[in-house]
């Protein structure tokens, strides 16, 4: 970046937050919320952590969630922008197809987003051909219908099977509450392109189903990136350097339809992502069509079932890399029983069956497939929450699991909530999870490099967290100590390198996670906001690589003037991290510094005209300051001058609403 446009970027920074705090000086008085005090928006409930609603300092985990308060102050191009918000979260990308994975507490041991689990609505989005790759959700989902996300950070939860292991993600989605519509385009644009996009929604009421209808297409301006790569003969022997200039698109388009008529609840999403693949060089698509059939029977006031049959469809065609297809049925029935005033039980049981195929097209007019194969799974869980005292409860609970040959597994969960005095809670709570190998991990036959290993054990996790949370009424704070221990971690591993460049999967040794975790909220009225966070973490490991930063923080502040303006900032920073994940071209190597704006003008309000139809003009910025993030080496391959993340892009448009 030159001289000039250093001095550009840093006088919009200073001009925008100049900008937000004279805007705080013309604060009205608070005013009381329609729906919810401040209080309540603090510590609203949750389900992520029991399957049923909880007050959130009562809920069993260290858990976050982004409020739809909070949606409409800092806004969101993709779901991916609104969960690196989370604290505790990061996004990381790798070569291949996956530029997209979800970290939670920086358990960035694998190549994928297999270590959390993705709910949407409470029902489990898995991939089970790598392991975790959902990257066309979190870049395509349209985020105009989310009315909020609740994140656990750790293993969360006995009630949910194989993924669960470091985090566990809840997209809950808005309700049709009345009958509205809602459409919004915008021009993308950045220092070499331009991108375009629109997106919808609708809810409605008719013959007595409550129907939500979201849709979303983006095509950001495509990014450009020179590669420094090296040539190899036949035999895998360097034999000289290139650079190529690479055009990396991303663009894609989901839809979301959810509709329920009394206790029966229909609900699917399709997501496609297109982006690069960063090993052949060539476009991939990733898409998924999820759906899920649910039903509720209430037995009697005390005693409520639910049924669910859960389906996942994803694939990626990589046309000269690779196509991969697998298929995930789920089947549960769960039971929720009110035993008193002090306990509740929840139990139940689930089938699961996984079915994967991948086929290797890098040789024109040659289809060979590398790995294909399929699992059944049983799962069974119970949970039990007691109030032993006024302002002690306890939680127990348990899982067991038999996949496909893998022995029986149980894991225990237990912990304790005190309330020591009024607005304190104090946790310490006690968790195991695990993952089931992939497909891919167990019948990989790749005779040019990558084998798998049907004798493989599944991961195993073990996580201790003690938080302190403060909750007032226009303030929310909570500090937290987590440490975790992850066994038998999957990773490919050279069997004969460098005689050869083969690789197989392995259960390697075991990695440990500790540190901290510090989050606050505070209202100084309802149009002044601030959000921040930070984690420090360690880890220790022998043949695992894990490129996260040991510190990072985030921070927002928020106005919304009582006269239709709103205008956001949020930063998002990340530590150096060693030296060998840093790109060569990064100034700054390893540390990031991503900064969001948002603003949105109520033109209605703000010009006194009186419409049934709202419109609003907004301007987004990503990577306000322009940040240079490369991708890092993973496996010998040279990508670091590839951006990992996008540089600015700003974003702006019109939004109607009836």
């Amino acid at each position: 970046m030159n001289t000039s446009g250093k001095f550009l970027t840093k006088s919009i920074f200073v001009l925008s937050i100049l900008f937000l705090f004279g805007l705080s000086a013309f604060a009205q008085e608070t005013e009381e919320l329609v729906t919810m005090s401040l209080e309540d928006l603090l510590n609203m409930e949750v389900i992520v952590a029991s399957k049923s609603a909880e007050k959130l300092s009562d809920a069993p985990g260290i858990i976050s969630v982004i409020s739809k308060d909070e949606l409409e102050r800092f806004g969101g191009t993709t779901l991916k922008d609104v969960l690196e918000r989370v604290p505790g979260l990061s996004i990381g990308t790798v070569p291949y197809s996956n530029r997209t994975v979800l970290v939670a507490r920086g358990d960035f041991v694998k190549q994928n987003s297999s270590h959390i689990l993705i709910l949407i609505n409470g029902r489990p989005v898995r991939e089970i051909q790598e392991g975790g790759n959902n990257a066309e959700v979190l870049n395509t989902f349209p985020v105009n219908i989310v009315e909020r996300i609740e994140v656990i950070k750790g293993p969360g939860s006995v009630l949910y099977g194989s993924d669960a292991f470091s985090g566990v993600v809840n997209i809950i989605t808005v309700k049709a509450e009345k009958n509205s519509v809602a459409v919004s385009g915008l021009g993308a644009f950045s220092e070499d392109n331009t991108g375009y996009g629109a997106i919808g929604g609708t809810t409605f009421k008719v013959k007595g189903a409550d129907v939500v209808f979201g849709a979303r297409y983006l095509e950001k301006p495509t990014w450009k990136a020179p590669l420094n790569t090296v040539v190899y003969d036949a035999m895998f022997t360097p034999i000289g350097d290139t650079t190529l200039t690479l055009d990396i698109p991303d663009k894609g388009y989901g839809v979301f339809l959810d509709v329920n008529y009394k206790n029966l609840r229909v609900m699917s999403t399709y997501n496609e992502w297109n982006t690069l693949g960063t090993q052949v060089y060539n476009d991939v698509k990733n898409s998924k069509l999820f759906s899920n059939l649910g039903y509720s029977y209430n037995v009697s006031d005390k005693w409520n079932m639910d049924f669910n049959v859960t389906f996942a469809h994803t694939e990626l065609d990589g046309d000269l890399l690779s196509k991969r297809s697998s298929y995930n049925l789920v089947g549960e029935w769960t039971n929720f029983i009110t035993l008193s005033d002090k306990s509740k039980l929840a139990l139940g049981v689930s089938f699961d069956k996984r079915d994967g195929k991948e086929d290797n097209q890098q040789v024109p007019d040659s289809v060979v497939t590398i790995s294909e194969g399929d699992q059944t799974g049983y799962t069974g869980y119970a949970q039990l929450d007691y109030w032993v005292l006024d302002n002690l409860k306890g939680i127990i609970g348990l899982q067991a699991n038999k996949v496909g040959d893998l022995d029986l597994s149980v894991l225990p969960r237990g912990g304790l909530i005190y309330y020591p005095i009024d607005r304190v809670s104090v946790k310490a709570l006690y968790s195991q999870a695990y993952r089931a190998p992939s497909i891919n991990e167990l019948y990989m036959n790749f005779d040019i490099g990558l084998f798998g290993d049907e004798n493989l054990e599944p991961e195993k996790v073990s996580t201790f967290d003690f938080g302190v949370n403060y909750q007032g009424e226009q303030i929310q704070l909570g500090v937290s100590y987590f440490y975790s221990e992850q066994t038998d971690i999957i990773q490919p591993v050279y069997t004969d390198f460098p005689a050869s460049w083969n690789r197989t999967y392995m259960n390697l040794s075991d990695v440990t996670f500790k540190g901290y975790e510090f989050e606050g909220k505070y209202y100084f009225n309802r149009n002044l906001f601030l959000t921040g966070s930070a984690l420090y973490q360690e880890h220790k490991q022998k043949e695992v690589e894990n490129p996260v930063a040991k510190f990072s923080e985030k921070g927002g502040i928020s106005y919304m003037w009582d006269k239709g303006v709103t205008v956001s900032l949020f930063d998002i920073y990340q530590d150096k991290l060693k030296d060998e994940f840093n790109g060569v071209l990064n100034p700054n190597p390893g540390k990031t510094n991503i900064v969001q704006f948002h603003s949105n003008f109520k033109l209605n309000q703000i010009l006194n005209f009186d419409s049934k139809i709202k419109v609003d003009l907004f301007v987004n910025v990503d990577n306000l300051l322009d940040e240079e993030v490369y991708m890092w080496d993973w496996g010998g391959y040279s990508f670091d001058t590839i951006p990992a993340v996008q540089g600015r892009v700003i974003y702006a448009g019109l939004s109607a609403q009836l």
